[in-house]
C-alpha cells in the first residue's frame, strides 16, 4: 500500500509504502484535525510495521497510523473480517466499519469479538498495542550481491545487504526514491531487493532505514554508474554505457540499443572469449595509449546482427588475438584511433563498408583482410612483420598512410586462382607511403589506381615493387624504387590466372628507379601502355615489352612523351615480342640522354639505346 500526501493545491508532501509478504489493497484513508493519518487495508499474511502483523491470508485488514509529517506511529490488525471504511471522529477516536460475516470471533489487535455480519468498532489511538518505540537502527557497511562489478546500473536488480544493529524492526527502506522491499531482516542484517529503473539519475543514491524509533541514513549507498549515462531517446534505455563495466561479459548486451557508447575507462579489459557487439552499437575508449582490450582467444571485437547502422570503434588499443581483432561480418564499421598489437588485424566480411581512420597496426599478421565490400583506408600506419592490406576482392581505397610490411606485400589485391572478368576489384593509393621488404602492391585482376604516393621495396632479394596481372593500372605523381637489382619496379602481364583482362596502363609524372625498371607483357592485342613525363632509371634494360601483342605509347606527334629512360648497363628501351605487333611511339622520349626521330624496324639493336628482337617498329 502507498500513502501519499499533497497539499490542497496539488503540491507534494511526503509519501511512503507498507509493505508485506505479498500485495495489500488500501480500502480507506482518514485524516484528523491534528494532520494524522489513519489507513485501513486487505493484507495477505505478514506486514512489515511494528510490530509485525501476521495477517491471515486474504481475509486479514490492517491499520496503520502516521503523524503529519510522515513519522510512523501505531498499528493494529483486523481478521477474519473485510474492512471497508474508516472515519477519525473529534475526540481522537477512530472508527472502523466493514463486513464480518465470514465466520467468528474477530480478532482485532488481540480482542477477540464474537458475532458475525456488519460491524463497527471505535478505536483509540496508542491503547490497542503497545507503541513504545525500538532504538533506532544503526548501519555499518552497505553491500551489493549478485550484480556486474559490485554497482547497480539503469534497469539492473540486486540485493543491498546492510550491516548494522537494531535492524530487525525495519519497517521501510528507500534507496534514493526508490521504496525497498524487505526480503529478510535480522538484528544485525537487512536484505533488500533493489530495482533501478530505466532512465533513473546517476550518481550516488542515500539509504534510509526507518522503525517505529527513528530512522538510520548513510548517503552514497551506492552509486547509479550505466547502464544509462546520457539518455538518447524516450525510456528505451538508449544512451551511453560507461565504465566501470565488464565488456568481456554481456551482461549489458540486453540492454544496448543502436547508437549507444560502451565507453571503456583507462585500464585493462581482459576478455578470455570474443565479445559480439551489435550491428549500429558504438565502442570508446579514453584513447588508444589508456584503454587497451586484452583477449586471450582466436577473435577480438566481432560485429553481430541486430539493428541497422554503423557499428564504431574509437580510442582503443586490441591486443593478443591470434586471428583476428576486429570482425566486420555484417553492416558498416567504423574503426577510428585504434591500435592493434601482437595479434590479427581487422577482418572484413560484410558487403558493407568499413572506414578505417587512423588505425595503426603493429604486430606479425594481416593489418587488414576484407573478402568483399568497400573499406576506406584514412590516416592509416601498419607495420607488420607479414603482410599489410589484403583485399581478396571489393573495393580498398588508401590515403594518407604508411604501410610498411616485412616478409609479404605491403598491398594485396585479389586471388591469383580466381575469375577476375567477373569481379571487379578495385584498389586506390593516394598519397601514401607504402613499404615491404618483399612486395609493395600487387594486384590480381583489378583496376589500380596510384597517385601521389612512394611504392618502395628495401630487400637485394624483393622482387618487382608493383606488380599488376590481368588488370589495368593508372599511376601518376608518383615514385617507385626496387633494391632488387634484378627485379622490375613496375611489372604488368596476363599470364598467371584464369579469364584474364588485358592489363592496359597509364604512367604520368612517375619516377621508376629499379634494378630492371618496367617490364610490360599481355596476349591481348588492344591493350596498351601510355607513358609520359615519366623518368625511369634501371641498371639493366629500363622499359622492357613482352610477350606477342599489346601497344606501347611514349609519345605521338600530337602527345609528345616528355620521358627520360635510362639505363646504367643494358638497353633504355627493350621489344622482346616474340610476334609482329603494333608499333612502339616514342616521340618526345630520350633514351639515356639521347633524343631521336625517324622509325625504325627490328630486328636490330644500337647498344645504349633501344633493341629490338622481332619484326615490329619503333617511331620517334
Amino acid at each position: 500500500m502507498y500513502l501519499l500526501r499533497l497539499t490542497s493545491g496539488g503540491r507534494y508532501v511526503w509519501s511512503t509504502a507498507i509493505r508485506g509478504q505479498a500485495p495489500e489493497t488500501s480500502r480507506g484513508v482518514a485524516v484528523d484535525a491534528q494532520g494524522g493519518v489513519y489507513t485501513i487495508g486487505q493484507c495477505n499474511g505478514r506486514v512489515d510495521v511494528w510490530p509485525e502483523i501476521p495477517c491471515a491470508a486474504y481475509d486479514g485488514n490492517v491499520i496503520v497510523s502516521y503523524g503529519p509529517d510522515d513519522e510512523y506511529r501505531w498499528s493494529t490488525y483486523l481478521e477474519p473480517a473485510w474492512a471497508e471504511a474508516v472515519v477519525a471522529a473529534p475526540g481522537g477516536r477512530i472508527y472502523v466499519a466493514g463486513d464480518a460475516s465470514l465466520r467468528s470471533p474477530i480478532d482485532f489487535g488481540g480482542v477477540r469479538i464474537d458475532g458475525q455480519g456488519l460491524f463497527v468498532a471505535a478505536l483509540v489511538p496508542g491503547v490497542v498495542v503497545d507503541s513504545t518505540p525500538p532504538p533506532e537502527p544503526e548501519i555499518e557497511a552497505v553491500r551489493l550481491d549478485g550484480i556486474l562489478d559490485g554497482e547497480i546500473r539503469q534497469g539492473g536488480t540486486a540485493t543491498m545487504v546492510v550491516a548494522g544493529s537494531h535492524l530487525d524492526e525495519v519497517t521501510s527502506a528507500r534507496l534514493g526514491g526508490i521504496d525497498l522491499r524487505l526480503v529478510a531482516r535480522s538484528a544485525t542484517e537487512l536484505h533488500l531487493a533493489v530495482v533501478i529503473p530505466h532512465g533513473h539519475d546517476l550518481g550516488a543514491l542515500a539509504l534510509v532505514v526507518r522503525n517505529a524509533g527513528g530512522t538510520a541514513r548513510i548517503d552514497d549507498a551506492v552509486r547509479v554508474t550505466p547502464v544509462v549515462v546520457a539518455p538518447s531517446g524516450g525510456d528505451t534505455g538508449r544512451g551511453t554505457y560507461a565504465s566501470p563495466f565488464a565488456l568481456c561479459r554481456d551482461d549489458w548486451s540486453t540492454l544496448v540499443k543502436r547508437t549507444d557508447i560502451l565507453r571503456l575507462g583507462g585500464g585493462s579489459h581482459r576478455c578470455r572469449d570474443s565479445v559480439g557487439i551489435p550491428r549500429g552499437v558504438i565502442v570508446e575508449g579514453e584513447n588508444r595509449a589508456n584503454t587497451i582490450v586484452q583477449f586471450k582467444a582466436l577473435r577480438g571485437l566481432e560485429t553481430t546482427s541486430g539493428f541497422h547502422g554503423t557499428t564504431e570503434y574509437r580510442a582503443l588499443a586490441i591486443e593478443g588475438t591470434e586471428s583476428h581483432s576486429i570482425l566486420v561480418s555484417t553492416g558498416n564499421v567504423a574503426v577510428t584511433d585504434v591500435d592493434v598489437r601482437d595479434g590479427g588485424g581487422v577482418r572484413v566480411e560484410s558487403s558493407g563498408t568499413a572506414t578505417l581512420t587512423r588505425y595503426r597496426y603493429r604486430g606479425r599478421q594481416v593489418a587488414l583482410l576484407m573478402f568483399r565490400g568497400t573499406v576506406v583506408a584514412d590516416g592509416v600506419d601498419v607495420d607488420s612483420d607479414f603482410l599489410g592490406l589484403y583485399m581478396k576482392d571489393g573495393v580498398l581505397r588508401i590515403a594518407e598512410s604508411t604501410i610498411q610490411t616485412g616478409g609479404q606485400c605491403a598491398v594485396l589485391a585479389g586471388d591469383p586462382n580466381g575469375a577476375p572478368t567477373q569481379l571487379g576489384r578495385q584498389l586506390t593509393i593516394a598519397n601514401s607511403s607504402i613499404r615491404s621488404g618483399a612486395c609493395g602492391v600487387k594486384t590480381y585482376g583489378a583496376d589500380l589506381v596510384i597517385r601521389d604516393s612512394v611504392v618502395e621495396t628495401t630487400d637485394d632479394s624483393a622482387g618487382p615493387t608493383v606488380q599488376v596481372f590481368s588488370g589495368t593500372a593508372w599511376i601518376t605523381g608518383s615514385t617507385i624504387t626496387g633494391k632488387d637489382p634484378l627485379a622490375s619496379g613496375l611489372f604488368m602481364n596476363d599470364w598467371f590466372l584464369v579469364d584474364p583482362r588485358a592489363p592496359t596502363a597509364t604512367l604520368e609524372d612517375v619516377v621508376v628507379e629499379a634494378g630492371a625498371g618496367i617490364w610490360y607483357g599481355t596476349h591481348e592485342g588492344s591493350t596498351r601502355l601510355t607513358v609520359r613525363r615519366t623518368r625511369a632509371r634501371s641498371a639493366f634494360d629500363t622499359l622492357t615489352v613482352f610477350g606477342p601483342f599489346g601497344a606501347v605509347d611514349l609519345g605521338t606527334p600530337d602527345s609528345p612523351g616528355e620521358n627520360e629512360l635510362d639505363s646504367e648497363t643494358g638497353f633504355p628501351l627493350v621489344d622482346r615480342r616474340s610476334g609482329t605487333g603494333a608499333p612502339i611511339d616514342a616521340r618526345g622520349t630520350r633514351l639515356n640522354g639521347t633524343s631521336f626521330t625517324g622509325s625504325v624496324t627490328g630486328p636490330v639493336e644500337v647498344p645504349g639505346t633501344y633493341r629490338i628482337d622481332g619484326p615490329n617498329v619503333l617511331r620517334f
